[in-house]
């Protein structure tokens, strides 16, 4: 009994390194009808916006919840952070035009996910060398805690993007070889959730903070505890305020490096980021010293900046630089530390694995969900179900209880992408992610929750086809038999078995 602590702290570390650089998902995770889903559910949060042309469409998502929607669909595992920026980069570019500067469509986003995957099995991801598993003891589990939950403000649940940003710049830990563009492709990797298909909240865990950091020694070329001894020794005290430390800045100014031949859209070069190489320092060595001496490359990393030129014709035409994902992920990060003070709510469970046959034409669940659903009488729209729908079906069907409140259910429906559809409702894919979510609440398998909602709809069709029958024996014995029964019994039970006609 007193290893069962250590054996769940070593579970959760072995599930935080696996969501962060474990094997990536099968082929259906990228999927057009995949992307489009989670594309759609970040978009629907409000930070995306509309094409350039200020119409519909799926909008566009900034270069921070690119990441994070590349993240959940286990795009960005085994890439390091250059790889991953270089094609972000490449995604805002090609939506220069149609999307708003910094931000990217959903066709861009779509080749940028795709080329993620299949740059993993190049030669470019087979070099990719994953951190060091991460081998704590008690103590130093116990440290790092506690300065993960000062560095998070005290939160229960976790670590907002922001105060990771505060965090490695309050530990000196943004440099020439991590910067805060690192730091923030590193968050999304680790974040809890990573790798679920579905839009995970931007919330780092203490095992993902473990990964991030291992991430950050990773970067730096150093074992793991320099960067937790680093985090430890730059704990704030009680009370104290977090300060955020700038890189040191080098006393030579770097020379403007001119972008490699990678050509973008429209002829627009884009610099491809620095490819690390060479040997290791001394593992003792100083991460300030190593900043201070890496300083005059800083500028390799990112995107190279605008000509002067450019400031002087107004910025207009083809000389225009690609902005910059540092620039695009920094801005969305002080967009969202506006809602640091607002409650934050606890992570959706991750959905349970959906069995194929569920996907079939004529398989049960589907009959099911026609059960449920409303029905155009026109034909022109397939079945469907609307957020009150949604509810009536779930409390109905005995699933509302324990973890899942109603609550809950309304942000399954609203995760689902459902309501960023053109009539804002439930199709039988989103019905079955929000029931594949369901059943990761509750902590059972998909096939559970999928036989209660069949069985449920079987005793509703078979009311259903006892009225009818009912109704037709009434009309045809005529009005006189209809009257030998007492209005006001009849009515109460009809009322009576009408109750899941009003529920469904």
């Amino acid at each position: 009994a007193r290893c069962a602590p250590q054996r769940a702290a070593a579970a959760a570390a072995r599930a935080a390194a696996e969501s962060a650089n474990g094997p990536p998902p099968g082929a259906d995770a990228t999927s057009r009808a995949a992307l489009r889903s989670i594309f759609s559910q970040y978009a629907s949060s409000g930070s995306g916006g509309k094409g350039a042309d200020g119409k519909g469409g799926l909008g566009s998502l900034n270069a921070l919840d690119v990441l994070h929607a590349l993240s959940d669909v286990g795009a960005l595992r085994r890439h390091s952070p250059e790889t991953t920026l270089q094609f972000v980069t490449r995604a805002i570019d090609e939506s220069l035009g149609s999307a708003p500067d910094g931000s990217v469509a959903f066709d861009a986003f779509e080749r940028c996910a795709s080329g993620l995957v299949a740059a993993r099995a190049s030669t470019r991801g087979a070099s990719y060398k994953p951190p060091e598993d991460v081998q704590m003891h008690s103590e130093q589990r116990r440290a790092l805690r506690a300065s993960f939950e000062a560095f998070a403000g005290g939160s229960s649940y976790g670590m907002r993007p922001e105060q990771w940003e505060q965090t490695v710049r309050a530990c000196g830990l943004v440099g020439a070889k991590c910067t805060e563009t690192s730091a923030a492709v590193i968050f999304a990797k680790c974040k809890n959730g990573a790798g679920s298909l579905s839009a995970a909240p931007k919330v780092l865990t203490f095992e993902g903070f473990v990964q991030a950091c291992a991430h950050v020694a990773a970067q730096y070329d150093v074992k793991f505890d320099v960067v937790a001894q680093r985090v430890v020794k730059c704990t704030p005290k009680e009370g104290e305020e977090i300060t955020a430390k700038k890189p040191p800045k080098s006393p030579v100014k770097p020379a403007y490096i001119p972008p490699a031949s990678t050509k973008g859209v429209a002829g627009r070069a884009v610099a491809p980021p620095e490819v690390r190489g060479g040997t290791a320092g001394s593992e003792s060595e100083s991460l300030d010293e190593r900043n201070v001496s890496e300083a005059r490359n800083v500028e390799r990393t990112r995107l190279s900046p605008p000509s002067p030129s450019s400031k002087e014709d107004g910025g207009g035409g083809g000389s225009r630089a690609p902005p910059s994902p540092a620039r695009s992920t920094t801005s969305a990060s002080s967009r969202t530390s506006n809602d640091s003070h607002s409650p934050l709510k606890p992570p959706l469970a991750a959905p349970k694995e959906i069995p194929a046959s569920f996907r079939e034409p004529g398989c049960d669940l589907r009959e099911a969900f026609f059960t449920f659903a409303d029905h155009d009488a026109s034909g022109n729209r397939s079945p469907s179900c609307d957020a009150v729908k949604w509810g009536r079906v779930v409390r109905g069907c005995g699933l509302v209880g324990g973890s899942l409140t109603d609550d809950v259910a309304r942000e399954i429906y609203r995760a689902s992408g459902a309501s960023v559809a053109e009539d804002g409702r439930m199709r039988y894919d989103e019905f079955l992610w929000a029931c594949a979510t369901v059943a990761g609440t509750h902590g059972v398998q998909f096939k559970e929750v999928a036989a209660r909602l069949v069985g449920v709809a079987q005793k509703q069709r078979a009311r259903l086809a006892e009225e009818k029958a009912k109704r037709a024996d009434e009309n045809s014995a005529g009005a006189g038999a209809a009257a030998t029964k007492p209005p006001a019994a009849d009515e109460k039970k009809k009322k009576k078995k009408g109750m899941f006609s009003r529920m469904f």
